[in-house]
């Protein structure tokens, strides 16, 4: 079974650009989760119509670890973590 390095998060703003919403994760992780030396988030993807994004973790502990983030504000709006159980493979 592959574990996930996914988290799924809800309510992110149409108006956030990419590049900040993945150099905002990488410093909470790396500096409050205490995430292994290097960069914590691998890929983010975004999705501005629906108002949902993918961050991809170097590993499932970080993606563990990023899910404390529930509820935290980013620029105005709390934003709601999910794994993404269904992408695990047998």
């Amino acid at each position: 079974m592959q574990l996930v390095q996914v988290v799924h998060l809800v309510n992110v703003l149409t108006r956030v650009l990419l590049y900040v919403f993945q150099t905002f994760y990488l410093i909470v992780v790396q500096n409050l989760i205490f995430s292994l030396a290097g960069d914590a988030v691998v890929n983010v993807y975004i999705n501005h119509e629906k108002k949902f994004a993918f961050v991809e973790m170097r590993t499932v502990e970080e993606a563990s670890n990023a899910m404390a983030l529930d509820g935290i504000i980013f620029e105005a709006k709390i934003i709601f973590h999910y794994f993404l159980s269904h992408l695990a493979k047998e």
